[in-house]
């Protein structure tokens, strides 16, 4: 599965990032090393979304930044950030599905916060990328009209690629990596070793405003919503990456 990362050769440092979990911290202060300026403030809605101008990916790419399949490196450091599944899952549901109106897109959800039904589409979409065999899959699925048998695979792509166990694109070998980060170490240990490796000193980012963000966001999950959460999570839990 694809993951974001960063070969710094003159560094001998290998950067992973995985949706949620600082990927644009990280995009700014790679930038900020490699071209000298932070590129930043721009405004999405009513939030104030600190992501890089116009032409930002287009000189991520450039830098090395790559997109793509997980493949270990021949660098020295390799390091990564990780966030608790939960803690993840809400941060992203917040982002995509209800502020950006994905939610529209996943069969039969009645409202943003129907949260029930894109767990079970989110759960179909992971039996089918277990699986080979579509027709036993749809077998055990109860409601047809299911985010699986859509067309948009764009759709799937999009969605499998953010909330997808972080097993998926980190791997499961923890010892890989030099060090592993938490989101709470982004701007203090995270920070510190970056400015030791790279010889500068970072500035100090938030991308997000988090008192401008998102008019409505998801009321506390039930027990059984963090249940079936926890164990869409599972193989993180198990391999280690739930710090």
């Amino acid at each position: 599965m694809c993951v974001g990362y960063f070969i710094d050769r003159k560094f001998d440092l290998t950067i992973y990032e995985a949706p949620k979990c600082g990927g644009t911290t990280l995009r700014v202060w790679i930038n900020f090393v490699k071209n000298g300026s932070l590129a930043l403030e721009r405004k999405v809605t009513s939030e104030k979304y600190l992501i890089g101008g116009d032409g930002f990916s287009s000189s991520m790419r450039a830098l090395g930044y790559k997109f793509n399949m997980f493949k270990e490196s021949d660098t020295s450091s390799n390091i990564c950030i990780v966030r608790d599944p939960v803690e993840r899952f809400i941060s992203c549901y917040n982002d995509k599905i209800i502020k950006e109106n994905r939610w529209k897109a996943i069969p039969n959800m009645l409202s943003p916060l129907d949260i029930d039904t894109f767990l079970e589409n989110l759960n179909n979409l992971s039996k089918l990328r277990k699986k080979k065999n579509i027709k036993s899959i749809l077998k055990k699925i109860t409601n047809l009209n299911s985010l699986i048998i859509q067309k948009d695979d764009l759709m799937k792509n999009y969605l499998w690629y953010h909330f997808a166990p972080i097993s998926n694109q980190y791997g499961t070998k923890l010892d890989y990596f030099e060090r592993i980060f938490t989101m709470d170490e982004i701007n203090s240990e995270l920070k510190v070793f970056l400015e030791n490796k790279w010889k500068v000193v970072l500035p100090f980012i938030h991308t997000r405003d988090a008192k401008l963000s998102y008019t409505l966001k998801l009321p506390e999950l039930s027990e059984s919503q963090l249940q079936r959460i926890t164990s869409f999570y599972s193989a993180d839990y198990g391999n280690g990456w739930s710090k």
